[in-house]
């Protein structure tokens, strides 16, 4: 992952071309106690036999919902 793009590993495999939406787990807690994850929007520009490469148009931040344990 870098500030312009982001490269991953397939499964399964995706269209050649278009629009994608990741969300990634954040390792990082927000505050210490609220789970995060990172929402990208982008384009793939180029997939290969095991991994897909995806230009990000746009990014943000979204707080994840907690499940109650019993």
């Amino acid at each position: 992952m870098s500030t312009r793009g982001v490269l991953f590993e397939l499964d399964p495999p995706l269209p050649q071309r278009g629009e994608i939406v990741l969300d990634i787990v954040w390792p990082v807690l927000l505050d210490g106690v609220r789970r995060l994850k990172f929402v990208v929007r982008g384009k793939i520009v180029r997939i290969d036999e095991r991994t897909a490469a995806v230009r990000i148009r746009s990014f943000e931040f979204r707080t994840r919902r907690t499940t109650k344990q019993s």
